[in-house]
């Protein structure tokens, strides 16, 4: 069986070159991001949340979670928000776990406050809601005592 050398090298050469398309493309979604504004927030539970989450205002993603951590001595979960642009947000503004309906993906919902005052750059969302467990609610209702009234 004779071997076509130019095949193999036109193959070879498509191989590399797509190989260096994804790897850019790759390189460039995760540094082009371009952060500008970052806050911290505390939650008790954060189900669903990982590195790299959305984060919504007005259900417009406007940033990203960047990391995840436990703090203090109660180990609470503590993330922080990264954002596209310098945003200001009130200090009353408050910051949930939200998911796109009964089966979807979870995000952070930055919801505004009304206050004058703005946390600043590296500050911390003072207000928080945890994410809301649907196997805990269905639980809780198939298991709670009934009231004979």
């Amino acid at each position: 069986m004779r071997t076509n050398y130019i095949e193999v090298f036109v193959g070879t050469l498509v191989l590399i070159v797509a190989g260096l398309f994804f790897s850019y493309a790759y390189n460039a979604n995760k540094s082009s991001l371009g952060y500008t504004f970052h806050l911290k927030a505390k939650f008790d539970r954060v189900d669903g949340i990982l590195d790299g989450s959305d984060i919504k205002l007005r259900g417009i993603k406007v940033g990203e979670v960047t990391a995840m951590n436990l703090s203090g001595e109660n180990l609470i979960a503590e993330l922080t928000l990264s954002f596209f642009k310098n945003y200001k947000f009130a200090v009353d503004s408050v910051a949930e776990i939200a998911s796109d309906g009964l089966m979807g993906s979870k995000y952070v919902a930055i919801v505004p406050g009304e206050s004058d005052a703005y946390i600043q750059e590296g500050g911390t969302i003072a207000y928080t809601q945890p994410s809301v467990s649907l196997e805990a609610l269905i639980a809780k209702f198939v298991f709670s005592p009934k009231d004979n009234k």
